[in-house]
């Protein structure tokens, strides 16, 4: 789900999908969605979110509100599934009030890196 630009309403969507299968920089609500998570190809990692808020000075941030993360049956016990990655160094993302079942690791690092700074899980 490619949530380009300026801002952006999503309620009561599937979305499905394997490496950064909801990314963009647009100020963006996903509400009361259903995010499934499938298996990925040989030697991926599954990354639900990647966010790509390019300056200060923009309004780019996703919400995900009431929204269920599940897996789809294919997707191996064993695989890895991150929530997020940031795609540049502001990348905000808010999940409030949403389900997220055992499987999900909180988030990766920046692509090419192998930490990420600042990010703030609660």
């Amino acid at each position: 789900m490619y949530a380009h630009s300026k801002k952006q309403f999503y309620r009561e969507c599937f979305i499905i999908g394997t490496v950064d299968f909801i990314f963009g920089h647009a100020l963006a609500v996903f509400q009361n969605c259903q995010i499934k998570v499938c298996s990925p190809m040989k030697g991926d990692t599954v990354v639900i979110i990647a966010q790509s808020r390019d300056s200060d000075s923009l309004d780019s941030a996703f919400t995900i509100q009431n929204c269920r993360i599940t897996a789809n049956q294919d997707l191996p016990p064993m695989a890895k599934v991150f929530l997020g990655r940031p795609w540049t160094e502001l990348s905000p993302v808010v999940i409030i009030q949403s389900e997220l079942k055992a499987f999900v690791i909180q988030w990766a690092g920046r692509r090419g890196r192998t930490r990420t700074v600042n990010a703030v899980l609660r």
